[in-house]
């Protein structure tokens, strides 16, 4: 009969550095395109929300039925990172480039690690990063 080789454990290829660094790359950048993306979705949802209210002339305000303040700075803390903190009237494209290259490099070295650690630390700097640019964000209505 046939002289099949039957293993019991599951084989697992090995990836070489440049590999897993190509690997981390690429899941850190379609991670951050794909949030940044539906966090523009937000914004304008907010934005079309904000212009319509404004057009009714109620006399109360748009935080009953708009997104929060405190969501509109996360979301744009996500989308646009450190481009819209530092420069808020720049092309979204602009940022999602610079944000989306800076996140893959991290990415590339959060892939140099061990799975496991890899992806938590990496998921725990961004979380980190966003909370600190949308407190940032929030703060610099009040200071400029």
């Amino acid at each position: 009969m046939g002289e099949g080789r039957v293993t019991t454990k599951r084989s697992r290829m090995k990836l070489t550095d440049q590999q897993r660094f190509l690997v981390g790359v690429l899941l850190a950048a379609g991670f951050f395109l794909i949030e940044a993306g539906v966090a523009e979705i937000y914004l304008a949802r907010d934005a079309q929300c904000q212009a319509m209210i404004k057009n009714f002339r109620i006399g109360f305000g748009s935080q009953d039925f708009c997104t929060p303040e405190w969501v509109v700075f996360m979301l744009s803390a996500i989308s646009r990172g450190v481009v819209g903190l530092l420069w808020p009237k720049a092309p979204s494209i602009l940022a999602w480039l610079s944000m989306g290259g800076f996140y893959a490099l991290v990415g590339g070295g959060c892939g140099q690690m061990s799975p496991r650690w890899g992806v938590a630390i990496y998921l725990a700097g961004h979380i980190s990063l966003v909370a600190i640019l949308a407190g940032l964000g929030y703060l610099s209505q009040f200071i400029g």
